[in-house]
């Protein structure tokens, strides 16, 4: 297969390149889907393709393109890009956005997404998060479900330590509790969400942004053609933002805690009232 001459800035770009590795204009060619391919991938099958073609190109985007816009740890992130493209799948995994879901659910999924400027799904995520963090405030103050409705528990715990009797009954009345039955369903479910949302994002998010990279580049290349101001404005484009992040983190975590807050000070309210 010949190269394909920029029409832009007669920059020489390899026949997989649909977009000059230089200033990002277009370069298709008549050429393009009249050369039999030399690798096609079986998308039911990946294993099944054949030999594994070398990568030049991400989405048809040079690598070096793709690695200006993504910025930081770009040694980690391409390798995974490349991986993607050569068995074409949608499943690689990636261990920060799983760490972050793992320990905040989806309120860290969505500051790793804001992290990458990747707002539309942070905005999803963030708010899984206040829904979440609503309905089980709700159904806490319904059932008036606080600190206490583990107590039953505990105090069986703490007799058995004392005393070393094991009551079956007292065990089984603790445990079967409505207050104690209804605390740990909600907390159980909270936790699956969580947990679910991390391996989501670990399975899936390395090919959510390799899409998203291609979709901002591609967006971005109206712009200016100057090779220079073309990859500058490429990198300022891309990116992360940690700045994005911390911001994103704060509000969630505050609208999230609004109804808390508000049950936290109807209670106070209560209680002034009482000592009049």
């Amino acid at each position: 297969m010949q190269n394909n001459i920029c029409p832009e800035c007669k920059t020489e770009n390899e026949p997989e390149y649909r977009y000059c590795k230089n200033c990002g204009a277009p370069v298709f060619s008549e050429r393009r889907g009249k050369t039999e391919p030399e690798h096609t991938v079986d998308t039911e099958n990946p294993g099944n393709s054949g030999p594994i073609p070398d990568v030049t190109a991400i989405d048809g985007n040079p690598i070096d393109i793709v690695a200006t816009f993504v910025g930081k740890n770009t040694d980690k992130i391409i390798p995974k890009f490349i991986k993607l493209e050569q068995r074409g799948v949608k499943t690689d995994w990636c261990w920060p956005p799983f760490i972050w879901g793992f320990f905040l659910g989806p309120i860290g999924v969505a500051i790793w997404f804001l992290y990458r400027k990747m707002y539309k799904p942070a905005c999803l995520f963030g708010g899984i998060a206040v829904v979440l963090n609503y309905i089980t405030a709700f159904l806490k103050a319904f059932f008036k479900l606080g600190d206490e409705a583990l107590g039953g528990l505990d105090n069986y715990i703490n007799s058995y330590i004392k005393s070393g009797i094991f009551d079956f009954n007292g065990l089984f009345a603790a445990v079967t509790d409505r207050n104690f039955v209804l605390i740990n369903f909600i907390n159980t479910v909270t936790n699956a969400v969580n947990l679910a949302s991390a391996i989501l994002i670990g399975i899936f998010g390395i090919y959510m942004y390799k899409k998203h990279v291609a979709e901002r580049i591609l967006r971005y290349r109206p712009g200016t053609k100057d090779p220079t101001y073309f990859k500058i404005g490429l990198a300022a484009s891309g990116g992360t933002s940690p700045g994005a992040a911390i911001l994103g983190a704060i509000i969630i975590s505050f609208v999230s805690n609004i109804p808390n807050m508000i049950i936290t000070a109807l209670k106070f309210v209560e209680a002034v009232y009482k000592t009049w």
